[in-house]
C-alpha cells in the first residue's frame, strides 16, 4: 500500500487537480495548497477508513473494500445532500465523514472474524 504522503501526491498530481503549464507537485506541501486542507482531510478519513483494520487474508480484504467503496459512495452522496439541501446549516465535511465511518465497525468484524479461526 502507498504511504499516506504518496497518496496524497498521487491525487494532487492527477490530472483532474492540474491547472494550464502547471507541474504535478513534489512535495506534501505543495499538494496541500493544491488541494486544500477540506480535501486533504476528506482524503486522510478515506484513507484511515479503507486500511484501518485491513486483514491480510484475500477474501476477508476484498470484502473490507466492498464495505468501503459502499461508505465512500454514501459519504459523497451525504456531502451532497448536505450541500444541496441544508445549505449553510449543515457542514458539508462533517456529513462526508459521518457517511464514510457509518460502517467503520464491519471492517474491524471481518479482521476479527478471520483472527478467531471462523473462516469466511
Amino acid at each position: 500500500r502507498p504511504s499516506l504522503a504518496q497518496s496524497l501526491l498521487a491525487v494532487a498530481g492527477s490530472t483532474c487537480h492540474w491547472v494550464a503549464a502547471d507541474q504535478p507537485p513534489t512535495t506534501v506541501s505543495a499538494a496541500i495548497c493544491r488541494l486544500g486542507l477540506l480535501r486533504v482531510q476528506e482524503l486522510v478519513e478515506m484513507i484511515v477508513a479503507r486500511d484501518a483494520f485491513a486483514s491480510a487474508e484475500p477474501e476477508i480484504r476484498a470484502k473490507q473494500l466492498d464495505v468501503w467503496r459502499f461508505a465512500l459512495a454514501r459519504a459523497v452522496a451525504m456531502r451532497a445532500l448536505a450541500q444541496l439541501s441544508f445549505g449553510a446549516e449543515l457542514d458539508a465535511s462533517q456529513a462526508f465523514s459521518a457517511g464514510l465511518f457509518a460502517d467503520i465497525g464491519a471492517s474491524h468484524l471481518l479482521a476479527r472474524r478471520r483472527k478467531r479461526g471462523r473462516g469466511t
